[in-house]
């Protein structure tokens, strides 16, 4: 027995600040930064309170995992060995500290009991719940925030890593329903999955959606071709049959919006607007907006006249967005298949002005949202980057010209990368050298971890980073770790398009719930020591 400390034993008091350290841990990941750092001492608190380090050393050198983990960090801190910018790679270092402290900390603790680790699996469920609950009254005007763009509406964390985390509460509620819990859990937690969908569409965070799209396929179809109770597959059935429906009228609908109804004349003749103004058309610009063409028939003195009659935002100002209003006028307009003069600006409802002066260019955005708008987006991003050759300001465009110069920097530093500080200063370089018309404030890094990676520490590095990540995987399909297999999978889907690492709540964020399900999950076993005493695992 340990020494007693307010009336209970050392090793007692240890393991319960240790839960109540995953539980802050938990419920701060999407609301408090500051509270998520005060967690993670009370888990190093914890874990010296707890002593017993010859078991915990048995623990580290038994798991491969925990070990990979703690290579994949040390890899960074050898890495600011030839790097030219020291300041930034030992920033760096600091970022990536979860990355070695978590899965040291929790990896060599002993296990939680069952309902301990259901509790950590609510408080993420509970702190998800409640900052998208914050963001939806943001987002409706109830608490006084000020929202640019959708995403502005996630005040505590980047709307990133809360779709994210969205996707994660989605897998947590499916295992809860699954045990078969009491009915009314499962029914809260069928109606909190349903709340965490409806705000990643709300959100428009493509990487999320997809995520969660195609999870939730894959486990559709096993239930329907593995279930034992008839009415389950009928019901996994009709659900897959909706989805593909939903899907080929999405897709229907944003082709049907790019169908040319237009035509450009080749040389046209002079028309006038019903006040005798004359329109302007630039045959040589063909840029196309739901099918009818931007650069027709427009008479800017009267757009000009009207709008600033409309709207406090000049014509000739930027709108939220910070583009040019003139230019998101004239699109929006265009979208709607009218002309580009005063008695157009006239038609537009109150709300679509709004929209306007929010930065949304495209009627289409208004009428259809979630998925469908987003891939509308993107594909009028894409077409724009081939005409123009100009990413700037559009995200998925921005992406292509950031892993374009990412591979660069790859193949010319291919087995040791260019050192763990000097990412932005080679890509700065590279921009440079490829004369990229992204403008300065958008010159970022790669936003894709992979790229990171192997940019920053070679071909050697990235084969330590994916053997990190893969190294569980067979072991998790074996013991069937659902909740493992569908983090991982999150994880490293948001790594295709996110330097998912690359920030501290990041790395937390992957750090804990590697932890969390490889580590604390009672059922699993990736690490392989003898089991400890009943006494030590009583919760």
């Amino acid at each position: 027995m340990g020494l007693m400390v307010f009336g209970l034993t050392s090793d007692r008091l240890s393991r319960d600040i240790y839960y109540f350290g995953l539980l802050l841990l938990a419920v701060s990941l999407p609301l408090s930064k500051f509270t998520m750092s005060i967690a993670q001492f009370m888990i190093a608190g914890s874990w010296l309170m707890g002593g017993d380090f010859q078991n915990k050393f048995k623990r580290l050198v038994s798991s491969p995992v925990l070990l990979l983990f703690l290579a994949v960090y040390l890899m960074h801190v050898l890495g600011v060995l030839w790097s030219e910018d020291t300041a930034s790679a030992w920033r760096d270092v600091r970022i990536k500290l979860p990355l070695l402290l978590l899965p040291l900390l929790i990896g060599t603790s002993p296990k939680l009991p069952m309902v301990r680790f259901e509790w950590v699996l609510r408080a993420v469920g509970i702190g998800v719940l409640i900052s998208t609950l914050i963001g939806f009254l943001v987002h409706k005007g109830f608490i006084a925030h000020e929202v640019k763009d959708i995403r502005d509406i996630s005040i505590f964390i980047s709307h990133i890593r809360l779709s994210l985390l969205c996707c994660i509460s989605v897998f947590i509620a499916l295992w809860f329903m699954n045990r078969k819990g009491p009915v009314l859990e499962s029914f809260l937690w069928l109606l909190a999955m349903a709340w965490m969908i409806y705000f990643v569409m709300l959100l428009q965070s493509l990487t999320s959606m997809l995520i969660i799209a195609l999870l939730i396929a894959i486990y559709m179809l096993v239930v329907f071709f593995r279930g034992r109770l008839l009415m389950i597959r009928i019901f996994s059935g009709t659900a897959l049959l909706i989805c593909v429906f939903l899907v080929v009228r999405m897709m229907y609908l944003v082709a049907t919006s790019y169908a040319i109804k237009d035509t450009m004349p080749s040389n046209p003749v002079v028309e006038y607007t019903a006040s005798g103004r004359p329109f302007v058309t630039n045959t040589g610009n063909l840029q196309l907006e739901n099918g009818y063409y931007v650069w027709k028939r427009i008479c800017e003195d009267e757009l000009r006249q009207q709008w600033n009659d409309r709207s406090a935002l000049n014509y000739d100002g930027r709108d939220l967005k910070g583009h040019e209003i003139r230019f998101t006028l004239i699109r929006f307009l265009t979208s709607k298949g009218l002309d580009k003069d005063s008695a157009a600006i006239t038609r537009l409802t109150a709300k679509e002005l709004k929209a306007i002066e929010s930065g949304i260019a495209n009627v289409f955005y208004i009428e259809h949202s979630g998925l469908t708008a987003r891939l509308h987006q993107t594909i009028w991003e894409y077409q724009n980057y081939l005409k123009s050759g100009d990413p700037t300001g559009h995200s998925i465009t921005q992406r292509l010209e950031y892993w374009k110069t990412g591979w660069h920097i790859f193949k010319a530093n291919l087995w040791t990368g260019v050192g763990t500080g000097d990412l932005q200063m080679e890509f700065d370089r590279q921009y440079e050298a490829s004369q990229s018309k992204l403008t300065d404030q958008w010159r970022l890094r790669t936003h894709n971890q992979y790229l990171s990676i192997g940019a920053a520490f070679g071909i050697l590095g990235l084969m330590l980073f994916m053997a990190m990540l893969f190294w569980p995987v067979i072991l998790a399909i074996r013991l069937r770790d659902h909740l493992y297999l569908a983090f991982l999978a999150t994880a490293m889907l948001s790594m295709l398009s996110e330097d998912t690492l690359e920030t501290q709540a990041g790395v937390t964020f992957f750090a804990f719930f590697s932890c969390l399900f490889l580590f604390v999950h009672p059922l699993n076993r990736y690490i392989r020591v003898k089991k400890p005493s009943v006494q030590a695992d009583r919760g």
